[in-house]
């Protein structure tokens, strides 16, 4: 934990725990741009070239010196980190009276908020066209659009992404985020249904979808916010396929490694922890976050728009 949180009074361990272990399955932002701990509120990462890619000569005579090659210096990028909270107040005699702790669900209710403030953030950025290099996004219209089934043609589509990726990394993507009207279209299309045999024809799992796409995963959005009293989905009609830069044990790839995005965050955080309001009978609830999503590679992703009508 970092030295400064240590001198923090009225953090509690036991509301942290209760807000950490709460993962409400709707969020994707953190699956999408993995965490990566910082020490300090400012940082840099390194921006990659290609010298990963290129071809030395290996072979060595029996008596000859080794071969020798010269590391490739990084250009650099920066993150200056920001910090996010939320409280909630709990009556004295509410958490005396109920039956649950107003506390806990407090610390969920704000943890809530600001993973939801950060859902957006993300969203914001995956579904950007600025967010991607030039060339790295097309939006569909009329027949292409996935949605007209008889016309359109999605492996097609994500293959010329992929490709396109490919070319400009010398990576594959290893993720497909989609909003859910997306996967609804790509259920029953007939396209993908063809790749199968004629008794497996059905409803396609993301399982299924993920072997047809070849990618190590599918992340569906589903989350939603109020707005103008209606829900308004967080997650449109869009596809973006990115080269994710953790491994499947879920730790940080090797520097070299391309990635589209990461959240970055300051090592100890989050953190809940509580204070008095004036006369003492309110107590406040607050839920702390340091850190910043970020796109670092836009090379690393290709983005579909307005895949379905």
């Amino acid at each position: 934990m970092s030295a400064y949180l240590k001198k923090l009074q009225g953090v509690s361990p036991v509301l942290t725990n209760v807000a950490q272990g709460y993962a409400p399955n709707q969020f994707i932002a953190e699956r999408v741009f993995p965490v990566v701990s910082m020490e300090g509120i400012t940082a840099k990462f390194p921006i990659h070239g290609k010298a990963a890619f290129e071809e030395y000569e290996t072979r060595r005579a029996t008596g000859a010196a080794s071969n020798i090659i010269t590391l490739d210096g990084n250009d650099w990028g920066e993150v200056t980190l920001e910090e996010h909270d939320l409280a909630a107040g709990v009556d004295w005699i509410e958490e005396k009276a109920a039956y649950f702790s107003r506390q806990a669900k407090a610390s969920r209710r704000v943890k809530d908020g600001v993973l939801l403030r950060n859902e957006i953030t993300v969203a914001d950025l995956v579904q950007s066209v600025s967010s991607y290099a030039s060339g790295h996004s097309k939006t569909l219209s009329g027949q292409g659009q996935w949605s007209d089934q008889a016309n359109s043609d999605p492996l097609a589509d994500i293959d010329t992404a992929k490709d396109k990726i490919a070319d400009a990394v010398g990576l594959r993507p290893n993720i497909m985020v989609v909003g859910a009207e997306v996967l609804k279209s790509l259920r029953y299309h007939p396209k993908l249904q063809a790749q199968l045999g004629a008794n497996e024809r059905k409803r396609l799992s993301l399982d299924i979808l993920k072997d047809l796409f070849e990618l190590d995963e599918i992340i569906v959005g589903e989350s939603r916010v109020a707005a103008n009293g209606k829900f308004a989905k967080v997650w449109g009609k869009n596809v973006s396929l990115q080269v994710r830069g953790f491994n499947t044990a879920g730790q940080p790839a090797d520097e070299g490694n391309p990635s589209f995005g990461y959240t970055f965050r300051l090592r100890g955080l989050p953190f809940v922890d509580t204070y008095d309001t004036e006369g003492k009978k309110v107590e406040m609830v607050r839920y702390t976050d340091v850190k910043k999503a970020l796109v670092v590679g836009g090379k690393c992703g290709y983005l579909l728009k307005d895949v379905v009508a």
